[in-house]
């Protein structure tokens, strides 16, 4: 099964996507509470730096690096083999040296910078990476890294420029439009998101992730059979994606398809038990279908898992109404 989390642990928080869900008529008031008007759907975390670690790449015969024992390029590919080995601080050591020994030159500081983004040191990164290119590095590796940093501060208009540019320096790595989608999927420009997951799905159309990220973009536009029919692509290509099943219930949550919309949440939590906002979104089917009991039992189960704000609240509204 594809891996759903990043090569790098950064996690940052879900990108929620709602649509307004018209549900419940005047004359059901007296019934019990109304579903809300937000099923939750997101998009996937942020992808990798690149598919091969950006300390892979090694400095060109023409850097500022000598080739003699004990050089400031002896102590970068140190750093580069226990980067490699996962040693991120162990690799902060060796190009802290590399610095001291050469501060002007810029791959000593690019690459550090990326190795404090493995640790999620995210502004000393920032610091190292943005030294870099003050100091002329341009390249995709190191605009690609400070990208994620920006992001995972949440400065997101910052993170496309640098997306931005890396994916001018290098347009086959299709992480860089996965990680600008992302962006702008914060900033709430959901056609640009799709705009970027088409030219993703147009080079690589085997990524059920970029199917999921698209269907959530189009149902945060009113377009729910679009929407539809990328989740439903998302789960064909990998139908262990429980994440993609918990979107695709959104979708039916929004077209009135109840029944459906159960079963992808069903088959959401038999394959991942702790995706709270399953648990939310089918608390809201069974809502709709005036089943009290098994929506207190998904609230409080999803309250319990860790159900992020503002669904949290509207969460503990609902259970408080249904009278937990």
């Amino acid at each position: 099964m594809r891996s759903r989390l990043p090569l790098i642990d950064l996690l940052v928080a879900l990108s929620v996507i709602a649509l307004l869900l018209g549900c419940g008529g005047e004359g059901e008031v007296d019934e019990g509470p109304e579903a809300s008007p937000e099923p939750i759907t997101s998009i996937t975390p942020v992808s990798p730096i690149s598919p091969i670690s950006p300390l892979d790449v090694q400095p060109s015969p023409t850097d500022a690096y000598t080739r003699t024992v004990s050089t400031p390029r002896d102590l970068f590919d140190r750093g580069v083999e226990r980067a490699q080995a996962g040693d991120y601080e162990g690799a902060v050591e060796e190009f802290t040296q590399v610095i001291k020994m050469n501060p002007d030159n810029p791959l000593g500081h690019s690459r550090r910078g990326i190795a404090y983004l493995k640790l999620g040191e995210i502004e000393k990164a920032i610091g190292d990476l943005s030294t870099a290119i003050t100091l002329g590095l341009q390249d995709a590796d190191t605009r690609g890294a400070r990208g994620l940093a920006n992001l995972q501060l949440g400065s997101y208009q910052e993170a496309i420029e640098d997306f931005d540019n890396a994916i001018t320096s290098d347009p086959e790595n299709l992480s860089y439009l996965r990680n600008r989608a992302l962006a702008y999927s914060k900033l709430g420009d959901y056609q640009k998101v799709i705009d970027d997951l088409n030219s993703y799905i147009a080079a690589d159309p085997s990524d059920p992730q970029a199917y999921n990220d698209r269907g959530s973009a189009y149902l945060s536009l009113a377009q729910p059979q679009k929407a539809l029919g990328d989740l439903e692509k998302a789960v064909e290509l990998d139908p262990d994606f429980a994440h993609a099943y918990t979107n695709l219930g959104s979708v039916y949550i929004t077209l009135g398809q109840y029944d459906e919309a159960l079963e992808s949440l069903d088959q959401a939590i038999d394959l991942d038990p702790q995706e709270a906002t399953a648990y939310y979104n089918r608390a809201l089917v069974h809502i709709e279908q005036e089943e009290s009991e098994a929506a207190k039992k998904d609230l409080q189960i999803a309250l319990d898992l860790g159900l992020q704000d503002p669904w949290k609240g509207h969460a503990q509204s609902l259970l408080d109404e249904l009278g937990s």
